[in-house]
C-alpha cells in the first residue's frame, strides 16, 4: 500500500483526488470476465496492484490554472484528456521513476477497444461509488455524483497487502430515486424525438442529464456540485468554455 499512497499523494497535486487500489485480478474476476471485458494486465504470481483514478470539483480549478499558464494548451485535441494523462504519467514516474521498472500501464476513460476498462462497475464493486444501471449515475458515498473516473493504472508489483473484498454500497440518495427516473425520461424522450442526441444538440439535452445528476444529490452534498463551467464542458467539450475561464484571468 505504501507505493499506493505515494502515487495517491503526487495525483492529489493535480487535482486527480480519488485514488482506490484494488486487485487486478479482483476486478478482472468480478468485473471484465463476467462482462467480456478486455483483462487487465497481471504478475505471473501473485496479486497485482492497480488504481481506480477519478476526480471530484477539484480537478476544474487545477485543469485551469493548467490552461492560463500557457494558453497554447487550449489548442490541443481535447485538452482536458491531455491533462489527465499526462498528469498521471507524471505521477507514475515521480513515485516508479522513468525506466518503466516496475512496468507500468494505464487505461484511460477516453480509451476504448482492448484498452476499454468498465469503470462503473469497477467504482461500484470496489465501494468507491454506488452505480445505478437504470439511469446510468456513479454516486460516491461523500460527494454523490459530483466526480469522474479518469483511469486505471496498473503497476507489476505485489498487491498482497491491498484489500481483495470490499463493503457493498447502497444509493446514498435513495430519496432522490424517483426524480432522478422522471428525469433520465424526460432525457430520453427528447433524444428519440430528435432522432439521436447528436441531432437534438449537446446543449439542449444535457441539462436533463444534470437534472438528474442534481436529484441524485443530497441537500448536504450539493457543496461539492461541479461549477456551471465544468458542468458544460463536462458534458459539451465546447472549448469556448475554456477560453472563457482563461480570458477571465487575462483581464
Amino acid at each position: 500500500m505504501e507505493t499506493a499512497r505515494a502515487i495517491e499523494q503526487q495525483l492529489a497535486k493535480y487535482g486527480l483526488d480519488i485514488c482506490i487500489a484494488f486487485r487486478s485480478e479482483f476486478y478482472n474476476e468480478q468485473v471484465a470476465t463476467p462482462g467480456g471485458h478486455p483483462l487487465l494486465p497481471t504478475l505471473d504470481a501473485g496479486p497485482t496492484l492497480s488504481l481506480l483514478i477519478a476526480n471530484t470539483q477539484t480537478l476544474w480549478d487545477h485543469f485551469t490554472a493548467h490552461l492560463k499558464h500557457d494558453p497554447s494548451r487550449l489548442n490541443a485535441k481535447n485538452p482536458l484528456d491531455e491533462y489527465v494523462r499526462n498528469s498521471i504519467e507524471a505521477s507514475l514516474q515521480t513515485v516508479l521513476g522513468s525506466n518503466n521498472s516496475p512496468q507500468r500501464s494505464v487505461r484511460f476513460a477516453f480509451e476504448f477497444g482492448d484498452k476499454f476498462v468498465a469503470f462503473q462497475r469497477l467504482g461500484h464493486v470496489t465501494g468507491e461509488a454506488f452505480y445505478n444501471s437504470s439511469c446510468f449515475i456513479s454516486s460516491h458515498p461523500q460527494v454523490g455524483p459530483w466526480q469522474a473516473f479518469r483511469a486505471v493504472a496498473t503497476i507489476l508489483v505485489s498487491a498482497a497487502d491491498v484489500p481483495n473484498e470490499f463493503d457493498e454500497l447502497g444509493d446514498p440518495h435513495p430519496g432522490g430515486a424517483d426524480r432522478v427516473a422522471e428525469c433520465m425520461r424526460q432525457y430520453f424522450d427528447v433524444v428519440k424525438l430528435a432522432g439521436g442526441p447528436r441531432e437534438s444538440g449537446p446543449k439542449e439535452i444535457y441539462r436533463y442529464l444534470v437534472a438528474a445528476r442534481d436529484a441524485a444529490t443530497r441537500p448536504d452534498q450539493m457543496q461539492y456540485r461541479y461549477s456551471e463551467e465544468q458542468i458544460e464542458y463536462h458534458y459539451t467539450k465546447n472549448r469556448s468554455v475554456l477560453r472563457r475561464c482563461v480570458e477571465q484571468d487575462v483581464k
